[in-house]
C-alpha cells in the first residue's frame, strides 16, 4: 500500500510504503511538471525530487536559511555528523544560526538524531 501527500502550495508530492511484502518500506519524493494545455491535451509529468526539499516545502512556505541549507549540503556530502562538525563548517552563517537550523530540521523532520542522547554525548545527526 502506498501513500501519496501533496499541498497544493508547492509541485512536490511524498510517497510513502505503508504495507510491503517482499521489499523494505521506501520513502521517496517526485516534483510534478505541467505543460500549458495544448489544444484538448495537456502534459503532465512526474520527475524525482530529492527528498529532504519536498518535506521542507510541506511544513513551511518560507525559503530555506543560509544554515538550513548549509545543514542539508553538510549532510549530504558526509553523512551523520555530529554538532560541532557542522558549527565549525559554516562558513555562511553563525555557529548559534546553524544551531537553531538543526532544532527546526529535527522538529519538520527533515533530520534526526542518530545516536542516543546521555549527558555528555555530543549529538550526532543524519538526514531522514
Amino acid at each position: 500500500m502506498l501513500q501519496v501527500h501533496s499541498k497544493t502550495h508547492t509541485p512536490f508530492i511524498d510517497f510513502r510504503t505503508l504495507k510491503t511484502r517482499d521489499i523494505p518500506h521506501q520513502h521517496f519524493a517526485a516534483e510534478i511538471h505541467f505543460e500549458p494545455p495544448h489544444e484538448d491535451t495537456q502534459r503532465v509529468w512526474l520527475t524525482p525530487a530529492d527528498l529532504a526539499q519536498a518535506r521542507l516545502a510541506f511544513h513551511t512556505d518560507q525559503p530555506l536559511s543560509p544554515a538550513a541549507q548549509h545543514i542539508l549540503d553538510y549532510l549530504k556530502a558526509h553523512g551523520p555528523s555530529p554538532t560541532k562538525a557542522l558549527t565549525r563548517s559554516a562558513d555562511t552563517c553563525t555557529p548559534e544560526q546553524v544551531r537553531s537550523a538543526v532544532y527546526r530540521l529535527v522538529r519538520i523532520g527533515i533530520i534526526e538524531r542518530t545516536n542516543e542522547g546521555s549527558k555528555g554525548t555530543p549529538a550526532i545527526y543524519g538526514l531522514v
